[in-house]
């Protein structure tokens, strides 16, 4: 299944078919672009597109230009390069040589998928938009508990969170308490709740706003395994998987 586009400016190839490509899971994927692009201090919202699976559910994914996406595979092996760089040749090849309307039912059609395309878009511009105001949002928020800023999210069970990142190895518990594990101190902090005066796990904001540390409680919108209320479930970026979904946490709850 090929699902490289062309839009009316340059060919792109998503991070599905660089997968399929490539021979390697698509979480793995998405992941490689994400740390790519972070590590270029570039907002990786301007990259996802949203895209219905096999089950109708909504799903995210990157869509990269020849540049990014060479860039992305120049730490992949020569097969898989090669995979890649042929299917590059094949899209621009296309472009090169666009279909010409043959009769004037074509011509009506190719107009119709050129209004639904840019609708498409601008409807995915509004959508990261919204999703980067959230993010900024969350970000802004130093070192506060997770009660407290997963509140700032529509439909998420603050009551919940704790045992769902418990659940993925971050936190344990101890005497009814949820403990920070040494190997995430990174990404979490202890401190007393103002509000209900205990010891609660926090997002760890301080002097290196990464958007890891910042974002952390982003895993409160996992589209698979954390909580929302009503059975929710929504994925908002690639920090998800690397918060919510880690390739290498435990689910033991014992430290």
């Amino acid at each position: 299944m090929s699902t490289a586009i062309e839009t009316t400016t340059e060919p792109t190839m998503s991070s599905r078919e660089i997968a399929e490509l490539t021979g390697k899971q698509h979480k793995n994927v998405k992941r490689d672009i994400f740390t790519m692009l972070d590590t270029l201090k570039i907002n990786a919202f301007n990259f996802e597109h949203i895209y219905r699976d096999d089950r109708n559910r909504k799903q995210m994914e990157y869509r990269l230009n020849r540049y990014y996406t060479e860039l992305l595979i120049t730490g992949y092996d020569v097969k898989r390069r090669a995979a890649v760089i042929d299917r590059w040749f094949e899209l621009e090849k296309q472009v090169s040589q666009p279909q010409v309307p043959q009769s004037f039912a074509e011509a009506l059609r190719l107009a119709a998928d050129t209004q639904e395309q840019l609708e498409q878009e601008q409807k995915e511009k509004e959508q990261a938009q919204q999703r980067v105001s959230t993010y900024e949002k969350v970000t802004s928020q130093h070192n506060h508990t997770l009660h407290r800023i997963v509140r700032t999210f529509p439909g998420v069970n603050t009551m919940k969170i704790k045992s769902d990142l418990m659940f993925y190895g971050y936190l344990y518990k101890r005497a009814n308490t949820y403990k920070v594990r040494a190997k995430y101190s990174h990404l979490f902090t202890e401190r007393t709740d103002d509000e209900y005066g205990k010891p609660s796990p926090a997002s760890r904001g301080g002097d290196d706003p990464s958007i890891v540390k910042q974002a952390v409680v982003l895993a409160s919108y996992s589209p698979a395994h954390c909580s929302t209320n009503r059975g929710q479930h929504v994925r908002t970026s690639a920090v998800h998987e690397i918060i919510c979904e880690p390739s290498d946490t435990s689910h033991s709850s014992h430290p």
